[in-house]
């Protein structure tokens, strides 16, 4: 019974759609009708009514959307008791390990494997051998990365 949760919020607009996601440019949470009538869609629900709650509109880097992912839990881990939800620790675990796989794979050097941090919101300059690349910026694409600045060694002809 997720309308309990959908009705106390009533503040958000919720949709029903294909996935779980708060939707923070249109102030939409979306989620998916069918999956409400168990507890890992009421979990879903409630982690993306956290995101509105907590005002997680923009993040500037991958570590700040990261630190919004785990404040979610954390707000829904406060919130799941009120609502007789039950907390899967093994979901949370994946859900925050797919993330922190994602911010591997945009912030690992092409050339020598440093991991870096970025220089904006899809662009990367590693400190190691200052190979520079670009990636995606959205979080459901598959990471790519372009080169936009040959490695040191490359670019003195080592």
């Amino acid at each position: 019974m997720s309308l309990d949760i959908i009705s106390h919020y009533s503040q958000f607009d919720y949709l029903p759609g294909t996935r779980f996601a708060y939707d923070a440019r249109l102030d939409i949470i979306n989620y998916v009708a069918d999956e409400l009538k168990n507890n890992a869609g009421r979990l879903a629900l409630l982690h993306e009514t956290s995101h509105a709650l907590l005002g997680h509109f923009h993040f500037s880097t991958d570590i700040e959307l990261f630190f919004m992912e785990v404040a979610a839990w954390h707000k829904t881990a406060e919130l799941a008791p009120k609502f007789k939800v039950t907390l899967n620790k093994r979901y949370i675990k994946n859900c925050l390990n797919s993330y922190d796989q994602w911010l591997t794979e945009r912030a690992t050097c092409p050339y020598c494997q440093n991991f870096c941090l970025p220089q904006s919101a899809h662009h990367y300059r590693c400190f190691g051998c200052e190979t520079e690349w670009d990636v995606t910026t959205d979080r459901d694409e598959v990471v790519s990365q372009t080169i936009t600045k040959a490695p040191i060694a490359q670019r003195l002809g080592a």
